[in-house]
């Protein structure tokens, strides 16, 4: 009787046996661990999962290229075999090379060039200890720290560093602050040289202020948020890096022919708000910005002397009398002076109040910061000129107004510098006006509740 065929039987007929190619062109890693490469190329994918060097790079073939290859074709079969079981599979960490590494990265200089603009997972460091403080601290002192339920506070200390996750300049203004933070503080401080962190804080605030320019030049809806976002931090990194010099005026710096950098970017702001509008700056991490919840410090209708309870000054006369003197000088920017000199009029009447003991003008001038946004190029062409002594006063006025701001601690330094400055720059007839900002900024050290202080120039 005649067998039957696997088909006359019903059963399956066997499928030909796949050939199979062994190649010889994996990395040496994975052959040493004798694991499949997939052989990509310049490093492998089980290097990169494993993140060990692959022979594939180029300096990893440089320099441990030759040692693999003279263990993997010289070494004996059996030597080969007694060590296989150990390199299989996930490498053992080397320890004590991982804590030599760190030990040298945390003791050098940060490279702010660091791979974290493309990743910001790929922190040293220096970076992740400035990163958890901004989180912590930083971001809380920007807002209010005993209300962290408030959408601002919320913002500051866990929104911003995630914007800044896809946006390098955010993520670099950040650290730069932190950095000035805790110099600020002075205490706690992980390196007990200051000198560390005056490096971290101008190596990230030099690379924000690039990455701000780079994102000004191609900003977009879809970007314009993180963009207005980091020219707010660069505002408040260059505040927080304090004078310069005994000639820096903050919207100029005498010792220098070059114009401030920051100002043009943070004026830069008012465009992108003017350009863009709230609806569309200030969607998804950004939100709070749109102030959802109660009312904004510029809404209320009291000056802010009174909601902040600081003391009041007289303000009305002595800007008049220096209104009256610019006037007198005949000078040929005398429009463009008188122009700057009323939005300070404005700022002080919405700090102060009037003689009524209200305000009159928009409430937007209750932003003490507004005078630098609003600034002309006009007049910042008047304070480089050698004759700058009624731009200079008009500065000087601007320092009380910085006074005011007393929580918050990345301008502290700027008003008593300005309005030392100033003695020491302006001569002449014009020195009878240098007097009143100091004096002001006198006062305004006093106790909260200091009863109202009239005083005006002697002539």
């Amino acid at each position: 009787m005649e067998s039957s065929s696997p088909t006359e039987t019903g059963l399956p007929k066997a499928l030909p046996r796949r050939t199979h190619r062994k190649s010889r062109n994996g990395c040496l890693q994975c052959k040493r661990r004798k694991i499949k490469c997939d052989e990509s190329k310049p490093e492998c994918g089980k290097c990169i999962s494993f993140r060990i060097p692959c022979s594939f790079s180029p300096s990893s073939a440089s320099a441990s290229g030759g040692e693999y290859s003279s263990d993997i074709s010289h070494g004996s079969h059996a030597e080969r075999g007694k060590t296989s079981h150990k390199i299989r599979g996930r490498p053992r960490k080397d320890w004590s090379a991982i804590e030599s590494s760190l030990h040298q990265e945390s003791s050098s200089p940060v490279s702010t060039s660091s791979s974290f603009d493309s990743d910001p997972s790929l922190l040293n460091l220096d970076q992740a200890e400035l990163l958890h403080h901004f989180t912590t601290s930083t971001g809380l002192s920007l807002a209010n720290p005993d209300d962290r339920d408030d959408p601002i506070t919320r913002f500051w200390s866990h929104n911003a560093p995630l914007v800044g996750c896809s946006s390098p300049a955010v993520l670099h203004l950040c650290l730069a602050l932190a950095a000035q933070h805790l110099l600020y503080l002075g205490t706690g401080l992980h390196h007990q040289n200051r000198a560390h962190y005056v490096s971290l804080a101008d190596e990230h605030f030099e690379a924000g202020l690039t990455k701000v320019n780079e994102a000004l030049r191609n900003v977009s809806p879809a970007t314009s948020g993180a963009t207005y976002l980091s020219t707010i931090l660069l505002c408040y990194c260059t505040f927080a890096r304090g004078p310069s010099g005994p000639k820096d005026f903050l919207v100029c710096d005498l010792s220098k022919s070059t114009p401030m950098r920051w100002l043009s970017i943070a004026k830069g702001t008012a465009v992108l708000r003017e350009t863009f509008g709230a609806d569309t700056l200030f969607t998804g991490l950004m939100s709070p910005f749109n102030n959802p919840y109660g009312t904004s410090p510029e809404e209320d209708p009291r000056p802010s002397c009174v909601c902040q309870n600081f003391p009041k000054i007289e303000w009305s006369a002595p800007l008049r009398e220096l209104r009256r003197w610019i006037i007198s000088c005949e000078s040929a920017d005398c429009e463009v002076l008188l122009a700057s000199l009323a939005v300070l009029e404005n700022i002080y009447e919405a700090t102060f109040g009037d003689d009524q003991g209200g305000f009159q003008c928009a409430p937007r001038f209750k932003m003490v910061f507004i005078w630098l946004y609003v600034m002309q190029d006009s007049f910042l062409s008047c304070l480089n000129k050698a004759d700058n002594n009624l731009a200079l006063l008009l500065v000087g006025y601007y320092a009380p107004l910085l006074k005011t701001m007393r929580k918050v601690w990345y301008i502290h330094s700027w008003a008593e510098h300005i309005a030392a400055a100033l003695k020491l720059e302006i001569k002449g007839d014009h020195s009878k006006f240098v007097e009143w900002p100091a004096t002001a900024i006198q006062l305004l050290e006093a106790p909260s509740c200091a009863k109202n202080t009239n005083f005006t120039i002697r002539k």
